[in-house]
């Protein structure tokens, strides 16, 4: 019985990310924070933070601001770590060749506001990744 238990916790362990659990399709799709999305290959994307420096909507600033993404990209070759600065423009902004991938970032929500405090598990982030 308890081979037939460990069996399944490793096997729970080495799955996480396997090609079946996969999307091999690139769509746009809403990202939280800590949560691990699966890429092509065998490859998975995390968004590890979020730092908003955006301007609140009830304040008035003289910068408007941007949001720091940091994400981990498992490979594997091993962990690669960078970021990504979303600039407070109302565009969709395109980072090429981010370790093999291009990510477009339409929106991160909630926006600012001055009285009320955002959690990490709060933030929605619209982007679209391909690979390059």
């Amino acid at each position: 019985m308890r081979f037939v238990i460990l069996s399944f916790l490793l096997l729970g362990l080495f799955s996480s990310c396997s090609k079946s659990d996969c999307d091999e399709g690139f769509t746009e799709t809403k990202f939280k924070v800590n949560k691990e999305y699966c890429l092509k290959d065998n490859e998975s994307i995390t968004i590890k933070n979020v730092q908003d420096s955006r301007c609140p909507s009830d304040v008035i600033c003289v910068w408007e601001g941007e949001v720091n993404l940091s994400l981990s990209l498992k490979k594997e070759s091993g962990n690669v770590d960078f970021d990504l600065v979303f600039k407070n423009d109302d565009t969709a902004q395109e980072f090429d060749d981010q370790n093999g991938y291009k990510f477009t970032i339409r929106n991160i929500t909630p926006y600012p506001v001055s009285t009320v405090q955002t959690d990490l598990d709060d933030y929605v982030i619209e982007m679209k990744i391909e690979k390059d």
